[in-house]
């Protein structure tokens, strides 16, 4: 059974809007390791309040019900399995985020749509339109002309690109110190070929 936070102390007026989790694309082990030792350097915030990920959806607007979760199972059963390539890294400068981009970057923006299709997420956010599939190493923080002087050290000294099979959404919710940790996961179309995971390198 899912739990949400009860107090919100401290929280910012936009965490709140999250209390009820969100759905994301949740990188393999060997990725995440990779990437989480680099937003931890950068951005140990961000890392506390999330380990890496993609963001697939805007927040829900409530706990979803068994009804709500069939809607969402259906929607991510419709999808195929496929395999995400991450990387050159980009930025959204002057806002602070340096980010491994996303390919097929379509292909996430047709499984989002189709997810905020349900009517389960807030939709009144920023970035509802126009967002960009990203993989982020910094969130915010630090301010810019941090960012750009850590965008222009990692130009010149790249971390490594990479690919991994993606198969399934994962809902993730916060606990009371926003903290965010994958509650629940729905799976997509099966796929028998591919190993869950399967990780490749790429340049």
């Amino acid at each position: 059974m899912v739990t949400y936070p009860e107090r919100m102390d401290g929280w910012l007026e936009w965490q709140k809007k999250y209390r009820y989790g969100t759905l994301v694309l949740w990188p393999p082990d060997a990725v995440r390791q990779q990437v989480n030792a680099l937003r931890q350097r950068y951005d140990p915030e961000s890392q506390r309040i999330c380990e890496t990920h993609i963001t697939l959806t805007q927040p829900l607007l409530r706990g979803p019900t068994e009804v709500d979760w069939r809607a969402l199972q259906d929607v991510v059963a419709a999808c195929s399995p496929f395999t995400i390539q991450y990387g050159p890294l980009g930025t959204f400068l002057p806002y602070p985020c340096i980010y491994y981009a996303i390919e097929p970057a379509q292909k996430v923006l047709a499984l989002r749509a189709d997810v905020h299709a349900t009517g389960l997420c807030n939709l009144s956010l920023p970035l509802t339109e126009g967002f960009v599939p990203h993989m982020s190493l910094n969130d915010g923080r630090p301010d810019e002309q941090a960012t750009r002087a850590i965008y222009r050290d990692l130009t010149q000294n790249p971390p490594p690109n990479g690919a991994f099979h993606c198969h399934d959404v994962a809902y993730i919710v916060p606990d009371e110190t926003f903290a965010f940790a994958v509650a629940r996961r729905l799976p997509m179309a099966s796929d028998p070929q591919t190993p869950p995971y399967q990780q490749t390198e790429v340049p």
